[in-house]
């Protein structure tokens, strides 16, 4: 969000319903000069959207609305500088298992974490405060898998954190891949924050960027529909020993990924679930 003599208006709306959580961010991530973070209170979840333009929030708590008949909106102004302390305020490190750390780059690493991998995320746009469940499902996975010397792929690399953890853990070449060229951007940015341009590679694009039998690992966290057609192409760039980890399936979606690997070349190795996502490691059969 660019610095404004405008006021600021923070939208804070309130839902239930976790399956809205990915709609509600790609609406406001179309607003412009806005921002977001997320709080979570038992089975609330609240979106604090920040922006200019009130008529743009309004309407889109009004779809929300008829979605999700208990949905809560409340709002006030902001002062520009009020909004910027707020942020970064409530964008606090985030430790995922015993390896990991995610971190802003105003925040200074902390002594006890010095054995933790750092992953540097400069926060724009509508994402949040903290790491999604579907995102520490997979950083949680990684933490088992040697990187060291290996080819990776990360498929919806969104803002490069899974591209900048297996590169952390020793990784020789990374490719992170996004459909969005403005995720891209996004990734990049934080590849070069981190140093490790040398050998994260970010491209426009999914899995036809990549020859034949190239990677070791592949990183995918997705939505279930474009997971499950990206399976054939997973099968093709793995190596015949390879490992996928994927995520971002709802749990009732659980039956419907699994008939779904059982006619792929994968098997299911291992599975987790965090809140209402499950998450999948993946060999050849």
């Amino acid at each position: 969000m660019r610095q404004t003599d405008h006021p600021v208006w923070e939208v804070v709306i309130e839902f239930h319903r976790p399956e809205m959580e990915e709609w509600l961010v790609e609406r406001v991530m179309a607003f412009q000069n806005s921002g977001m973070y997320w709080t979570v209170q038992g089975p609330v979840l609240s979106a604090h959207v920040f922006t200019e333009a009130p008529p743009e929030v309004r309407s889109l708590w009004e779809e929300l609305a008829r979605l999700d008949p208990e949905v809560q909106v409340r709002q006030r102004i902001l002062k520009y500088r009020d909004w910027q302390r707020q942020w970064q305020r409530r964008w606090r490190p985030i430790r995922v298992g015993r390896r990991w750390i995610v971190r802003p780059p105003w925040r200074e690493a902390r002594p006890e974490d010095r054995d933790r991998l750092p992953i540097l995320i400069e926060p724009r746009r509508a994402f949040g405060t903290g790491l999604h469940e579907t995102t520490q499902l997979m950083l949680r996975w990684m933490e088992a898998l040697d990187f060291v010397g290996r080819t990776v792929a990360d498929v919806g690399t969104g803002t490069g954190v899974l591209s900048i953890a297996a590169a952390r853990a020793g990784a020789s070449k990374v490719y992170a891949l996004d459909i969005d060229p403005e995720a891209i951007e996004e990734a990049r940015s934080n590849v070069r924050l981190n140093g490790l341009a040398d050998r994260v590679e970010c491209l426009v694009g999914s899995l036809e960027k990549l020859a034949d039998g190239s990677v070791d690992f592949l990183l995918a966290n997705l939505e279930l529909e474009p997971l499950i057609e990206a399976l054939p192409a997973a099968a093709r760039v793995l190596r015949p020993d390879g490992v996928g980890i994927v995520s971002g399936i709802f749990r009732h979606h659980h039956p419907v990924f699994q008939e779904a690997v059982r006619s792929s070349p994968f098997r299911i190795t291992g599975q987790r679930r965090r809140g209402e996502w499950m998450s999948y490691r993946l060999t050849f059969r």
